[in-house]
């Protein structure tokens, strides 16, 4: 992630896993406060986010269209867009990487796209691999 980041010049990223019903996202792994991702939002109030997660495309938001809880990450974090990156393992969609900007006024060219959806298949595989090997203690609503 970090290499992304700094690849497409965001100034922060984020990890979120959604669960298997598609009904929560929680925050897993941020360059911010921790205590404000150790919790599950509803994926209803990210409606970019949902629409990314159901067709692992790779999606620009800027603070204008966020939406729901999008428009209170532009808020909090004060950026002025973030892309967020689907992590697919085969066509199911595991959660998404934030890449968070704050001058970003355009959409991803070609290279940046096919940079950050591999990025997020790699991710998408070390959280299975993770999740496989906790299967034990893990909570079966996020195993995918």
């Amino acid at each position: 992630m970090r290499f992304a980041r700094e690849a497409v010049g965001a100034r922060a990223s984020s990890l979120f896993l959604a669960d298997l019903d598609r009904t929560l996202l929680r925050g897993l792994v941020s360059e911010w406060d921790w205590t404000r991702t150790s919790f599950p939002s509803e994926l209803a109030r990210w409606p970019t986010v949902l629409a990314a997660l159901e067709d692992g495309d790779v999606r620009f938001i800027s603070a204008a269209d966020a939406r729901g809880a999008e428009s209170e990450w532009f808020e909090t974090r004060g950026i002025t867009s973030t892309l967020c990156v689907p992590m697919r393992s085969g066509n199911r969609s595991l959660g998404v990487l934030f890449f968070d900007f704050d001058g970003r006024t355009e959409p991803l060219g070609k290279v940046e796209a096919a940079l950050l959806r591999d990025v997020g298949r790699r991710c998408a595989r070390a959280m299975t691999r993770a999740q496989t090997a906790a299967l034990p203690e893990a909570d079966p609503r996020w195993i995918h």
